[in-house]
């Protein structure tokens, strides 16, 4: 996820003038040679706005949700009703606290949810980035093709 400070579609603004067509095209072509997608999720989209009850108010959707084909393949077996659940058990376990801290807890279900389901993948990195550390200096058959499928997994684990 990130603020792009530019859009997919012309859809993705609302008032003043239209966003150059040249723009957009640039943008989309981007991120399709980068190998990412748009990942479209529900509720409101813009998340920049200028002008609020003027006649120049403008709406822009600048902050992007884009994965790859291996991130889809990781979390496609997710349920929209495993999250709701640890969301909604959370969100009553924490009854009586602020804001904030049902947020938190929240927070700390759907992160643990997260790590049992799909694994540590900082933990992986990190196992990962030291292994190559140890194969770097190996000059032999064996230690180049360790560390070429370390590099390999990665790469991978970072994608």
């Amino acid at each position: 996820m990130g603020d792009f400070n530019d859009i997919l579609r012309q859809s993705e603004k609302v008032g003043n003038h239209p966003q150059p067509r040249w723009l957009i095209q640039g943008f989309r072509e981007a991120v399709e040679s980068s190998g990412l997608k748009n990942f479209n999720f529900n509720g409101y989209q813009f998340t920049w706005e200028r002008g609020r009850g003027s006649p120049n108010w403008v709406m822009e959707k600048l902050d992007q949700i884009l994965v790859n084909d291996a991130w889809l393949d990781t979390f496609r077996e997710v349920k929209e009703d495993q999250c709701r659940s640890i969301v909604y058990m959370s969100w009553k376990k924490s009854v009586g606290h602020n804001i904030c801290s049902r947020f938190e807890v929240c927070s700390v279900a759907i992160t643990k949810w997260g790590k049992n389901n799909q694994g540590n993948f900082q933990q992986k990195i990190d196992i990962a980035r030291m292994r190559m550390e140890a194969l770097r200096r190996r000059t032999n058959q064996f230690g180049l093709s360790e560390f070429s499928n370390t590099h390999g997994d990665f790469i991978h684990l970072l994608e």
